[in-house]
């Protein structure tokens, strides 16, 4: 027979590993996501955005906006700090930016290339 605390012991060893390995995990694999809204400067949705989110040695994560504007988009492997985000619609003028801090809903007003 094993004694209590022997199984105890074993027990908060199984549990320690359990959690090492959840926290080693995530620290090994930082996950960046974005959200947000492209608007014209006169507050209309656009629709059909090219968003593209970017960081060193990963591949650009494309995306589109939806028709109220809204996109969302997210890349394995990165950190804020280095990550960027751009915007593209042909008619309009390209947005890009650097993320910096944890940041994850932006508003985003993309203006016409020539304006009235």
């Amino acid at each position: 027979m094993v004694s209590p605390n022997l199984e105890r012991r074993g027990l908060l060893t199984r549990l320690a590993f359990a959690v090492a390995i959840a926290v080693t995990g995530s620290a090994c694999d930082p996950y960046v996501t974005v959200d947000g809204v492209v608007r014209e400067p006169s507050g209309a949705p656009l629709q059909d955005v090219a968003v593209e989110l970017e960081t060193p040695g990963r591949a650009i994560h494309p995306a589109k906006t939806a028709s109220d504007g809204s996109f969302d988009v997210g890349i394995v492997g990165a950190e804020w700090r280095k990550t960027s985000i751009s915007f593209r619609k042909d008619g309009y003028q390209d947005m890009r930016r650097s993320l910096g801090a944890e940041r994850s809903t932006i508003k985003v007003t993309l203006h016409p290339l020539h304006a009235p």
